[in-house]
């Protein structure tokens, strides 16, 4: 049987989304009634109610009911949960379930919630756990389908819960893969029920009344409370509402109008609108790149909230008449697109958004969120993007097989040495010997050197030539007949490059040659 199921959850309403059939909204309340199956909203009966789990889910610490029995968090939630697809009319363990678990939400909830799914008797299927997936893809899911979202640019959803809101930035060209997720808790749907009681209690001028320490007055004033959350319901459908207030020694019924309500939620409505651009600016995201701002949440259903957006942000505020049932709607639509869609969302809106289990068989990559022209699904790649809420659970496993750079301390080795001193200590000191620049002095003295011994040769030749030229005028008394001796060289001094004139003969053969006259 195929029978596509969308659940929500949230800190203030559960919701189901069951596909052809229309949408249920239940309190984030339990109520356990002896030997009955779990019961979701605020049933009337005698069994203890638990509120509150959601906000504690992956606490171990156990939650007391007033027979005194303790119940984890994560149980009451597998039991909200169970009777909620009841409650709607789904068979558990069979219909089609995608969870959508808020977007914020660290990766010890996450695991706890696939955890406790998987050992469920009841909501296990045989292709294992529920899928699951983030509100935030969820509601971009069902928002791409109708009414359409841009199909550039950056999409920023807000999510105006009971509890808080939640930022996410959205590339809408990567199929809406996240960029980041932030929560601001100084806007909520519960900070708004406590000003208007605020105010109520100040008109009635039944402040003291507020002090949830009067045992007299907390029944009243806890009435009261829920009696306001549902008038500023009524408000964002009509200008003005009527208001029955029930306290200890008074009754009477007081007007609220929407103009009251709007005056109340101003400054922290402003406060989470400057968290966003904070953001923006914080992403480089300009004004340009901002293509849409989608608004979903119970309390997004509040007029002036679109109003904000759109004047503080000046672009298209993508909403419909029921936000509170976007993120439902959305885990329907991915669920009826086929199984897997735990692995399909998972990479959808990650690291703020969808569940995988790196270990389930048939894992894909897709995320079917819808696009403006046709509604129909985008792909998207692998996620990225990061949040302010520490780390994230959409990886679903911390560990990988991928190499990682070793990072321990290296033991001790004396054939290597210290091999974790930096490269630069490592190299050998080669001390460098002290280099003295010579002076000019030895420069010169090889020329120096090569100058005398010119001067020598100069000096040496000239004073050859010298004693040659004094012993030919010595016996030249009678011309020799035969053998002449040239004249002496005009310059005494040759020049060094010159040939050196061939030695005279000897003193004995001219004087052998020469004739003496007869007397």
């Amino acid at each position: 049987m195929y029978d596509p199921l969308g659940l929500s959850i949230g800190t203030t309403n559960f919701v189901a989304a069951r596909v052809g059939f229309p949408p249920m909204t239940r309190r984030a309340v339990v109520t356990l009634l002896p030997g009955q199956p779990p019961q979701i909203g605020a049933p009337p009966g005698t069994g203890p109610a638990f509120a509150g789990f959601v906000e504690r889910v992956g606490d171990p610490t156990p939650l007391v009911g007033a027979d005194g029995i303790a119940h984890t968090p994560d149980q009451l939630l597998l039991d909200a949960i169970e009777a909620l697809v009841v409650a709607v009319g789904a068979q558990p363990g069979v219909a089609q379930l995608s969870l959508a678990l808020p977007a914020y939400w660290d990766n010890q909830r996450a695991r706890a919630v696939r955890d406790g799914l998987r050992n469920h008797p009841r909501l296990a299927t045989a292709d294992g756990a529920p899928s699951l997936v983030s509100d935030a893809a969820a509601a971009l899911a069902a928002l791409g389908a109708d009414p359409g979202l841009p199909g550039t640019g950056v999409v920023a959803l807000c999510d105006f819960g009971g509890g808080g809101t939640t930022f996410t930035l959205a590339d809408a060209a990567a199929g809406y893969e996240p960029i980041e997720t932030r929560r601001y808790a100084e806007f909520s749907g519960n900070r708004i029920d406590a000003l208007v009681l605020e105010h109520v209690l100040e008109r009635l001028g039944a402040a003291e009344h507020a002090d949830p320490t009067g045992t007299t007055a907390v029944g009243a004033v806890a009435q009261l409370r829920e009696d306001c959350r549902l008038a500023k319901e009524r408000l964002s459908a009509a200008e003005a509402t009527d208001l029955p207030v029930v306290l200890p020694g008074q009754r009477t019924t007081l007007p609220l109008t929407r103009a009251e309500l709007e005056a109340l939620i101003t400054a922290p409505l402003d406060g989470a609108v400057e968290a966003l651009e904070e953001m923006l600016q914080r992403n480089n995201i300009s004004g340009t790149q901002l293509t849409a701002v989608a608004a979903v949440g119970g309390v997004a259903a509040t007029p002036l909230v679109a109003r904000s957006l759109s004047s503080w942000l000046r672009v298209p505020v993508v909403n419909t008449a029921q936000p509170g049932l976007n993120a439902a709607l959305g885990a329907a639509l991915l669920s009826a697109q086929g199984a897997g869609g735990e692995s399909a969302t998972a990479t959808a809106m990650a690291p703020a958004s969808g569940l995988a289990d790196p270990g389930d068989a048939g894992s894909t990559a897709m995320a079917p969120v819808g696009t403006p022209a046709t509604g129909t699904a985008a792909t998207t790649a692998n996620p990225t993007g990061s949040a302010d809420v520490g780390e994230l659970a959409w990886s679903a496993e911390d560990g990988s097989a991928e190499p990682v750079p070793f990072t321990g301390d290296v033991p001790d080795d004396p054939y290597y040495g210290d091999l974790r001193e930096p490269p630069s200590r490592i190299q050998p000191a080669i001390p460098a010997e002290p280099y003295e620049e010579p002076g000019r002095r030895l420069f010169q003295l090889p020329q120096l050197a090569l100058g005398l011994g010119a001067v020598v040769a100069a000096i040496a030749v000239g004073g050859v030539a010298y004693t040659l030229s004094n012993a030919s005028e010595h016996h030249n008394d009678a011309p020799p007949s035969s053998v002449t001796v040239p004249p002496p060289p005009s310059n005494p001094l040759p020049e060094p490059s010159k040939a050196e004139p061939p030695p005279p003969p000897p003193p004995s053969e001219a004087a052998a040659g020469a004739v003496r006259p007869c007397s």
